[in-house]
């Protein structure tokens, strides 16, 4: 007698970022063009609790501990918690299970802030590698450059400040867990396997291409078809402070300094 067939698993790609290395260019690009995603199998999943929709920052809030401060916390209209998470989990679920012939994308650079096991364990429950075929996409980019420009994006928002407390995802003291890219690394492949992890590295890519847009593309499974020509699409950074703010900023610059080896 025949075995039974095994039911074929849905292909999750999951692209974490990291922050400033072109991420929300991605998420611009993708959000814009779900239409056209769906026509070739895949589905980009739309932020149910997010400013911005195309950024899926509720994986984060979901998966983070409680104590870990991050960007999120800034949203006003979303509190953490676990009545939040619920509703996260339930989100992404239903979106799974409405798309469960088609490829599946999320993306969120806030994921890259995982680091305790507790932290993937959740994940690995939202997004289920057993049932799934989950393809995590990792951007990494020199340390010292990526930490001078991830601390500028903080005072992007009136009042957030660097953090004192090292476990905050504010924290830009030299001694930063922010830029322990192995750690990360090893994080994913403990609980998705390390063949399923697909690591790119920014300054390798912008110095050829002068653009992380199309293999970043190509990572998540986008068809050529879909893939724009190096340079041929505008990139998109987070929005630029209000005029309100740039006094903030020039303080927060003098502040960066003295923590920072800026040249």
């Amino acid at each position: 007698m025949a075995p039974a067939p095994q039911k074929l698993r849905r292909r999750i790609y999951l692209h974490v970022g990291t922050h400033k290395t072109g991420t929300t260019s991605a998420q611009a690009f993708l959000g814009s063009r779900r239409e056209m995603l769906a026509g070739a199998g895949i589905r980009y999943y739309r932020g149910a609790f997010s400013l911005d929709p195309d950024n899926h920052v509720d994986l984060a809030r979901a998966c983070l501990d409680p104590q870990k401060q991050f960007f999120g916390d800034w949203n006003p209209n979303v509190r953490r918690g676990e009545a939040t998470s619920q509703k996260i989990r339930e989100s992404v679920r239903a979106f799974l299970e409405s798309n469960s012939k088609d490829t599946i994308i999320f993306s969120s650079e806030d994921v890259s802030l995982l680091r305790s096991n507790d932290e993937f364990v959740r994940l690995a429950q939202l997004l289920d590698p057993i049932r799934n075929e989950v393809f995590v996409v990792l951007v990494t980019r020199d340390p010292a450059d990526f930490l001078k420009s991830y601390a500028q994006q903080i005072f992007k928002v009136p009042g957030r400040l660097p953090s004192e407390d090292p476990r905050s995802a504010l924290y830009v003291e030299a001694d930063t867990w922010l830029t322990d890219w192995d750690a990360l690394t090893a994080g994913f492949e403990r609980r998705f396997g390390a063949a399923e992890i697909r690591r790119l590295d920014y300054d390798a890519i912008m110095a050829a291409e002068r653009d992380v847009l199309p293999s970043l593309l190509r990572a998540l499974g986008l068809p050529e078809s879909l893939i724009p020509a190096p340079g041929s699409v505008a990139w998109r950074n987070v929005s630029a402070a209000p005029p309100a703010t740039r006094s903030l900023r020039r303080i927060g610059a003098r502040i960066l300094r003295r923590v920072l080896p800026w040249p």
